[in-house]
C-alpha cells in the first residue's frame, strides 16, 4: 500500500520565486552567508514542492554546508530536516530515521516544539512505510502530542489519520 505522502505548502507564487532568486543572488554578491544558506533553504523548498528533488538536495548541500562552516547547528539542522522530507519523498527510510534522529537531538536542546513535531512525523511515515507499527505509532503519537501544544488541530487530525490507517491496515486477528 502506497499512500500520498502529505505535500508540502511552500510553493511560491512566480514573484515570490523570482524575489528569493533575487535575494539568494544579492547574498552571493555580498557574501552574506546566513542570507544565502536561508535562502537556498526556501528555494530547496519550493523545489521540493515541484518534485525536482536533485535540485533541492543541492540546495540543501550547500546550505547545510554553510551553517557547518559557522557552527550554526540549529540552523543546519533545519536544513537537515527538510532534507528528510525528501528522503520520505524518494522512499529512502533508512536515512529518514537516521537523519531525523540527527535533528531531534538539536531541536530538543533548542526545545523548537515546531521542528520536533515535524520531525516524529517524519519518523512515523518512514516506520509506518517499513511495516515497524509500534515504532510508527510512538512517532505518530510524539508528532501529535508536539502538534497539540502548538495548537495545530488540523495536523493533529491528518496525524490521527495516519494512526487509523495504520492500524486498520495492520490488524491484529484476535
Amino acid at each position: 500500500m502506497q499512500e500520498e505522502l502529505p505535500k508540502l505548502r511552500r510553493k511560491l507564487s512566480p514573484v515570490g520565486l523570482k524575489k528569493a532568486q533575487q535575494a539568494l543572488e544579492q547574498c552571493r554578491e555580498i557574501n552574506y552567508e546566513y542570507g544565502l544558506a536561508v535562502c537556498l533553504r526556501i528555494l530547496a523548498l519550493n523545489h521540493i514542492t515541484h518534485n525536482e528533488f536533485q535540485q533541492a538536495q543541492k540546495m540543501l548541500e550547500e546550505s547545510i554546508g554553510i551553517f557547518h562552516n559557522n557552527e550554526n547547528e540549529y540552523e543546519q539542522a533545519r536544513s537537515e530536516s527538510i532534507k528528510t522530507k525528501i528522503y520520505n519523498y524518494t522512499g529512502d527510510f533508512k536515512k529518514v530515521i537516521e537523519n531525523a534522529d540527527k535533528c531531534i537531538v538539536v531541536f530538543e536542546k533548542y526545545n523548537d516544539v515546531n521542528e520536533l513535531a515535524s520531525c516524529y512525523n517524519d519518523l512515523g511515515i518512514a516506520h509506518h512505510r517499513l511495516d515497524n507499527v509500534r515504532a510508527a505509532i510512538i512517532y505518530f503519537e510524539k508528532s501529535a502530542g508536539y502538534f497539540l501544544r502548538l495548537g495545530k488541530k488540523n495536523a493533529v487530525c491528518a496525524g490521527s489519520f495516519q494512526l487509523q490507517q495504520l492500524l486498520r491496515t495492520h490488524r491484529q486477528p484476535g
